[in-house]
């Protein structure tokens, strides 16, 4: 008997699962309406006057038309500080967000974000901060020492969030200090906060179709995976016909014929224990096994097990027959493999 390595087989199969997720993901990527995200080539174009304020939209549009923008992108509070002459003014937080690896982000999605419209403009004291005109944020900076990635969030999102929300903890600990509200920075949706939804509303478009799809085909894969874990029998066989030997006629201890047909099985234990497994094969009259019918395999090995299956020559006909051979574990029976192949006739 010759043992393989578990850890070749492991290997073996850790690749083909990494490739088809590869696959997978390259396949959901170029299946989606935006695919992978390219961005428009811009061309050159003959210089005109823009209004002083525009929407994203309305940006994205020019963008398209292959116009080339000066964008002032600065929060909207600062545009009573004066208008940059030629620019077009589009708020931060839209411009940060839309921009390159996050265009495809859904309006809908639930992110950290900063609410600018509660803490703009920012100044320091909690005291009269509306007779002083200033919004809740009192630009302590901690939500920026407190970032593993060293991004302001107030400036909108950037790709650089990893969404540790560790900002929303340290801004929540100031509110409290301050007397002031929670939330100047939470987990939102960009919509939410330019529409002003309240909790019920934005529940209801988090929990939108698409994503009670995607929730319910996820819940689905991950059920048959735990299945498949609980149920998987700790015990592979594979039953390969020795190519060598496809059948002989050989003779008993009386001299009476007998067809034998040679296989090769290779078992692989899955367990932490070593096992002892019996064989057994049925499908034809007598069929008798002709080589050790127990073998022992170690803890997560794979051994290769010669197999001598023999009947009668008179009870077998001509041709291929269908018969079956069973590998069970002698400690736990309930630890069982069949696999079905043939058994090959001579003709005399």
């Amino acid at each position: 008997m010759r043992e393989v390595s578990f850890a070749r087989s492991a290997m073996r199969e850790a690749s083909v699962i990494l490739l088809a997720s590869i696959a997978l993901g390259f396949s959901y990527t170029y299946v989606t309406s935006k695919g992978l995200f390219a961005p428009p080539k811009l061309q050159q174009a003959a210089a005109s006057a823009a209004p002083e304020f525009i929407s994203y939209e309305e940006a994205v549009a020019l963008f398209n038309a292959g116009a080339a923008l000066f964008v002032d992108a600065r929060h909207e509070y600062d545009y009573k500080l004066g208008h940059i002459k030629g620019a077009i003014n589009v708020p931060l937080q839209d411009f940060v967000l839309e921009r390159s690896p996050l265009a495809s982000l859904p309006k809908d999605t639930l992110i950290v974000t900063y609410d600018a419209a509660r803490g703009e403009p920012r100044g320091t004291g909690a005291r009269n901060r509306r007779e002083r005109g200033l919004g809740d944020c009192v630009d302590c900076g901690l939500c920026v020492q407190v970032c593993p990635t060293g991004i302001d969030i107030r400036n909108g999102l950037q790709y650089e969030c990893i969404g540790c929300a560790a900002c929303i903890d340290a801004c929540n600990y100031v509110m409290d200090k301050a007397g002031l509200p929670r939330g100047l920075i939470r987990y939102a949706t960009t919509n939410s906060l330019r529409e002003h939804f309240g909790a019920r509303t934005i529940l209801r478009r988090i929990f939108r179709p698409r994503v009670l799809v995607y929730g319910g085909i996820l819940l689905a894969v991950t059920a048959a995976l735990v299945a498949a874990i609980a149920l998987r029998v700790p015990l592979k066989v594979d039953v390969i016909r020795d190519r060598g030997a496809l059948a002989r006629e050989v003779s008993d201890e009386r001299g009476a014929p007998w067809v034998e047909n040679v296989y090769r099985l290779q078992v692989m234990n899955t367990t932490e224990q070593a096992r002892t497994y019996s064989l057994a094969a049925q499908g034809l009259p007598a069929l008798a096994i002709g080589s050790e019918a127990s073998f022992e395999v170690p803890a997560a090995t794979t051994l290769s097990v010669p197999l001598r299956l023999r009947a009668p020559a008179e009870a077998v006909a001509p041709g291929s027959h269908r018969i079956e051979i069973e590998v069970r574990a002698v400690d736990d029976p309930s630890i069982a493999v069949r696999e079905k192949t043939t058994f090959l006739g001579l003709r005399r």
